[in-house]
């Protein structure tokens, strides 16, 4: 399983892992919250995939 921060990929987009939001009701244990970079309406787009579909995304190049 995706920790948040992890880098991750699906169907070629990298996406960082983020903590997964609140749900009531859902069943999420087996998912991952990522943010692919997309806004709506100036806010974070964060998508709930299941774990299995997303694969190790590269190491980032830390720079300061």
């Amino acid at each position: 399983m995706f920790a948040p921060g992890d880098f991750v990929t699906l169907n070629g987009r990298l996406g960082v892992v983020v903590p997964m939001p609140v749900q009531p009701g859902a069943d999420l244990d087996d998912h991952a919250a990522v943010w692919f970079g997309d806004t709506e309406q100036g806010r974070p787009e964060i998508w709930t995939v299941p774990a299995e579909y997303l694969c190790a995304g590269p190491l980032p190049i830390v720079q300061h």
